[in-house]
């Protein structure tokens, strides 16, 4: 059996009482030249478990906009959060209240931050004070199922994959009356 590299979170959410929708965010990588959209995770770190994992990517990627860790932490361990594994990466879709205040302050955040922002060798941008050094995500954005589909080459192909793997298997229509 391989040893999980990464983890991440799916958040999805119910817009307007029935339209169901995907917060993805809009990578800032170096080899990602087209900047895709994906979900929140990455590697994992020494010793770290895939919902551990997952968590910390979510926090570090949403710059932790989404307030209530507690809550989030919580989700994660709950059964009936989807996770699906391929045994190397983790993938926790778990449900969240829908708030379009949460895209339109990260983006008007990134907006303010691009003013002091370098990029480095013109492909991405870099907090020269930040230990970390990279901004993962330069946008977040909801998304429909169908919005996903008509926009697969904007998607990381890796989300894709697992986007379109699990969405043709789950009753979406039981997860929206949870």
């Amino acid at each position: 059996m391989k040893k999980f590299i990464g983890a991440g979170i799916l958040p999805y959410a119910i817009r307007q009482g029935s339209e169901l929708v995907f917060l993805l965010g809009l990578e800032n990588r170096k080899k990602d030249k087209n900047k895709l959209y994906s979900d929140f995770g990455g590697r994992r770190e020494k010793n770290e478990t895939p919902s551990a994992t997952a968590y910390r990517e979510f926090v570090e990627e949403t710059m932790d906009m989404m307030g209530n860790n507690a809550k989030i932490k919580e989700l994660l361990k709950n059964p009936s959060v989807l996770h699906i594994s391929d045994n190397t990466y983790h993938e926790y879709i778990i449900k969240i209240d829908f708030n379009e205040d949460i895209t339109n302050t990260y983006n008007r955040i990134i907006n303010m931050l691009k003013k002091c922002m370098k990029y480095k060798n013109k492909k991405y941008l870099t907090i020269p004070s930040c230990p970390v050094g990279l901004l993962e995500k330069t946008e977040m954005c909801w998304f429909t199922a169908k919005e996903i589909y008509e926009n697969k080459k904007k998607m990381r192909p890796i989300f894709f994959k697992t986007f379109s793997g699990f969405y043709n298997k789950v009753k979406f229509d039981k997860i929206k009356k949870n």
